[in-house]
């Protein structure tokens, strides 16, 4: 896994992603999650199992 930044990874990472739901019209509230559990998501993400990660997005995307 790549770090870019010495801090803020993760927040840059949802960042990006809150960008990008809004480009697509939704609205992601991050709040609805754990933060352990969108960590433990993203750390299997990284082996290439998607499932829980989409679980995660699925929970706190909503419609504009």
């Amino acid at each position: 896994m790549i770090h870019p930044f010495r801090e803020g990874n993760g927040r840059s990472i949802r960042e990006f992603i809150r960008e990008l739901a809004m480009n697509c019209n939704y609205i992601i509230n991050w709040s609805l999650i754990e933060k352990e559990t969108l960590l433990e998501a993203t750390i299997i993400a990284v082996n290439k199992d998607l499932q829980p990660l989409k679980k995660c997005i699925l929970q706190v995307i909503e419609n504009k």
